[in-house]
């Protein structure tokens, strides 16, 4: 049975640990993505479409934002996920202190870290959506 508790014990910790890392890369991806889409539209607006369509300006206008957003969100779902591993961590004291009884309050940081995280990927989607938008309607050709 002890070789069973050791071998269950080592498997959840390699899912525990590839879980980590794929939080890492997602943080990590959508923070280059949307630094990058940002900076590419700007370079996009000086160097492609120095005068876009009057009409048109809000597309861009909405891609910043959603771009700006997307940053915001990811940023802001580091910080939950420091509180959600706090509170994980907290849970685990008070079941060891309870016999092994686990609390009966839940972990509503780790909520809020998969909303962020999934706000974040749509702003940026929808902010991608838009700069194409915009772009394909604004490109006047390069050369």
């Amino acid at each position: 049975m002890q070789e069973y508790h050791h071998a269950f014990y080592e498997q959840r910790k390699g899912y525990l640990d590839a879980l980590l890392d794929a939080y890492r890369s997602f943080d990590k991806t959508m923070i280059t993505l949307s630094a990058g889409a940002l900076g590419l539209s700007v370079v996009f607006v000086k160097e492609v479409a120095p005068a876009p369509a009057p009409e048109t300006i809000w597309g861009l206008h909405i891609a910043w934002g959603l771009f700006g957003l997307a940053l915001v969100l990811i940023l802001s779902s580091f910080l939950t996920s420091q509180y959600s591993w706090q509170r994980a961590m907290d849970r685990e004291d008070e079941a060891f202190t309870n016999g092994g009884v686990p609390p009966e309050s839940g972990n509503a940081w780790a909520g809020a870290t998969k909303i962020l995280n999934i706000s974040c990927l749509v702003a940026f989607a929808t902010g991608v959506l838009a700069f194409v938008w915009f772009s394909t309607v604004n490109f006047t050709g390069v050369g």
